[in-house]
C-alpha cells in the first residue's frame, strides 16, 4: 500500500537524488494472489519528503492506475507512468473571496476583447459551447486565476456540463462538475465542503455515500473546487481528463477506449482555452 518503509534508509531527501525505482506489492482482495507494479519516479515527485510523498502521490497513483485497468501493456503502460509520476494530491480548499474578486475583475475588463480575439464569431469549439461570462468567472476562480490550471478546469467543465450553470440541464450527477460516487472511492481527499449538497449521506453502516435522487442543492463553488483538486493532482491535461472520464475504474478495453476518447476531446480544445485565459489575465 505504500513503499515508504522500504526507502527509509535514504533518510532526508538528497539534492542529487535524480530517480528512484519503486516496487509496490499489494492484494486487491483477500485470498487473492498479490499483485506488483514497479516504476521509476523522479526527484520532483519527492520534493516534500520520502514518506509523505510516496504515501500521498506515487503509491496511491500506482494502485489507482492498476485498479483502473491501465496495466495492460503497450501505450497504456506509458500513461501509467505519467499518472504515477505526475500525481500531487492536495486539497486547496474552497474558492476564496479574493480569487472571485480577481476573476470578476478579469472578466469585467477583458472578456469581450479576449472572446473576440480567440473565439471570434464562433459559438463553439469542437463539440462544446464557448464559456459565457459566468462560466469564465467560475473557471478562473476555481483555477485560482492561473491560466494553466484554469485551462484544465475549463476543459473538464466544458466536457461535463458544456459550461452550463442551469441545474435542469445537467446530467444525473452532482453539479457543473458532475461529481459522482467515484469522488468518495478514489478522491475523498479532494472533497470540498458542500460539493454534493444533501446528496452526501451516510449509509446503513454509517459510511459516507452518494444518493443521487432529487435535485442537486450543493454549492457550485465547492463543486468546482472539488473537481479542481482532482484534476490538478495529475501531471497533464490528458491524464487528468483520462482519470476523470466516464466508465468504471475496473472496466475493460471498451471503457479504456471511451476514456481515451473523452481525454482526446478535452485536450483538442484546451490549447484555445489556454490562449483565452492567458488573454484574460493580460498575458497576450
Amino acid at each position: 500500500r505504500d513503499a515508504a518503509s522500504a526507502l527509509n534508509n535514504l533518510g532526508v531527501m538528497r539534492a542529487n537524488l535524480i530517480q528512484v525505482t519503486i516496487k509496490i506489492t499489494w492484494k486487491k482482495e483477500a485470498n487473492k494472489k498479490p499483485q506488483t507494479i514497479q516504476f521509476v519516479t523522479t526527484s520532483n515527485v519527492i520534493r516534500s519528503g520520502i514518506n509523505e510523498t510516496f504515501r500521498g502521490d506515487a503509491a496511491v497513483a500506482a494502485a489507482g492506475a492498476w485498479n483502473a485497468g491501465l496495466l495492460t501493456g503497450g501505450p497504456d503502460r506509458a500513461l501509467l507512468a505519467a499518472l504515477a509520476a505526475g500525481r500531487n494530491p492536495q486539497n486547496f480548499g474552497p474558492i476564496t473571496p479574493d480569487q472571485l474578486k480577481v476573476a470578476n475583475k478579469a472578466v469585467a475588463s477583458r472578456y469581450d476583447y479576449c472572446k473576440n480575439k480567440w473565439f471570434g464569431d464562433r459559438g463553439v469549439v469542437g463539440t462544446r459551447s464557448i464559456p459565457d461570462r459566468a462560466a469564465t468567472r467560475l473557471s478562473l476562480a476555481a483555477g485560482m486565476n492561473n491560466a494553466e490550471l484554469t485551462t484544465r478546469v475549463a476543459g473538464i467543465f466544458s466536457q461535463e456540463s458544456d459550461f452550463g450553470l442551469i441545474p435542469g440541464k445537467w446530467g444525473g450527477e452532482a453539479g457543473p462538475a458532475q461529481l459522482s460516487g467515484a469522488v468518495l472511492k478514489y478522491w475523498r481527499w479532494a472533497l470540498v465542503d458542500d460539493a454534493f449538497g444533501t446528496r452526501l449521506v451516510r449509509d446503513s453502516k454509517g459510511k459516507l455515500a452518494i444518493n443521487n435522487r432529487g435535485q442537486w442543492d450543493g454549492s457550485v463553488f465547492d463543486n468546482m473546487a472539488t473537481m479542481r483538486n482532482i484534476v490538478m493532482s495529475y501531471g497533464s491535461d490528458y491524464t487528468a481528463a483520462y482519470a476523470y472520464g466516464p466508465g468504471h475504474e475496473d472496466g475493460g478495453a471498451a471503457e479504456r477506449r471511451e476514456r481515451h476518447k473523452y481525454a482526446g476531446e478535452v485536450t483538442a480544445r484546451t490549447p484555445t482555452y489556454r490562449n483565452f485565459f492567458d488573454c484574460l489575465l493580460g498575458k497576450n
